[in-house]
């Protein structure tokens, strides 16, 4: 005996189905690091009188409505699909979602300095860590002992190793012979970079 399905299961399926796609997160990332990542918050709106379209009413779901369904497969026509912003709209920079070494896609949460699968650097790492040492290069204020010890700190200061306590201690302790809006400069280049564990560290 054939089970058929009731038109109402139908439709409340095919709204589960188009709220999934439609909020799935967009991961982008200029080359200067900016987040571009998209996130849909369509999900659990409510019809009103303007006319938008969800089921939760009252704090209360139901069941969506033949418009809500139409509405939202008309969301899903390629046609209205946006593609992937392929410049930054902050700076012009050329976006990302996928590591440029192994082709690995960048994952959801905080802007990665290293990717999870090669371990090569993004290049907003490379970009800070190389505009930081160029910086650091033309302080008149400190010696070529203080320059290389100053630098060989920055990519420690990127993760989480045994080294990155006595990389933050020596990195704001050579901070401290410089002025401050320089000094400020070089913290806020790394800041930008820097594990949690060193942020922490370096604003302790």
């Amino acid at each position: 005996m054939q089970t058929l399905i009731h038109p109402a299961h139908f439709l409340i399926w095919v709204w589960i189905l188009c709220s999934i796609i439609l909020s799935m997160t967009i991961i982008l990332f200029c080359r200067n690091g900016h987040d571009l990542s998209k996130y849909d918050q369509t999900n659990h709106l409510s019809e009103d009188e303007s006319g938008s379209t969800s089921w939760v009413d009252a704090g209360r779901h139901r069941p969506p409505t033949t418009k809500q369904i139409i509405a939202m497969a008309e969301r899903l026509r390629p046609e209205n699909l946006q593609p992937r912003q392929p410049f930054c709209s902050e700076c012009g920079a050329p976006t990302l979602d996928t590591c440029q070494h192994c082709k690995s896609p960048i994952l959801k949460g905080h802007r990665p300095a290293y990717c999870g699968q090669c371990g090569k650097p993004f290049p907003w790492t490379e970009m800070s860590l190389t505009a930081a040492k160029e910086y650091t290069d033309e302080l008149d204020e400190l010696s070529s002992e203080d320059k290389l010890a100053l630098k060989a700190t920055f990519a420690d200061l990127t993760i989480d190793s045994p080294k990155t306590e006595i990389a933050a201690n020596r990195f704001k302790r050579i901070l401290l012979k410089l002025a401050p809006d320089v000094a400020e400069t070089i913290r806020k280049t790394i800041v930008e970079i820097a594990s949690t564990t060193a942020v922490k560290l370096i604003k302790g």
